[in-house]
C-alpha cells in the first residue's frame, strides 16, 4: 500500500479507512453501523502483483490472505451479533475461525481510522 507506483491503491485504502471512522460517527445512535473488513496484509487475488505473491511465498512479505478467509469476518459484520458494533476494522489475517464469531471478532478488531494527533497520557 505504501510502495512506489501504488499511490492510487494506497490512497484509496487510506481514504476508506478514514471514511469508515467518520461515517460511523455520523450514524451513531441511528441503528445503522459502519465497519470495515480488510485482508490485513494483502489478498491472494488476481489483482495482487506476482512480485508480492513470490515475496509472500518466500517469507519476505506477510502471508497473503486467501479470498475464502474473508468470509467469516464478513458474515460476522452482517450478523445480529454485530448489530451494535460500529466504527471498527476487522482484519481477516487475525481472524481465528476456530473461535466463536464474537470472540474471533474481538481478537481481530481495532477502531477504524488512524490516530491523527496522539494525546499525551
Amino acid at each position: 500500500m505504501n510502495r512506489p507506483h501504488t499511490s492510487p491503491y494506497g490512497a484509496s485504502k487510506a481514504a476508506l479507512e478514514m471514511a469508515t471512522e467518520v461515517w460511523a460517527k455520523e450514524v451513531e445512535g441511528t441503528g445503522l453501523t459502519i465497519n470495515i473488513v480488510n485482508p490485513g496484509a494483502g489478498a491472494n487475488t488476481p489483482g495482487m502483483a506476482e512480485e508480492m505473491r513470490a515475496m509472500s511465498r518466500e517469507g519476505r512479505a506477510p502471508r497473503l490472505v486467501e479470498p475464502d478467509e474473508m468470509v467469516s469476518p464478513l458474515l460476522y459484520v452482517v450478523s445480529p451479533a454485530a448489530d451494535k458494533v460500529n466504527g471498527w476494522r476487522f482484519d481477516a489475517n487475525l481472524w481465528d475461525a476456530s473461535l466463536p464469531p464474537t470472540e474471533a471478532a474481538l481478537r481481530a478488531a481495532r477502531p477504524a481510522g488512524f490516530e491523527m494527533h496522539p494525546q499525551p497520557a
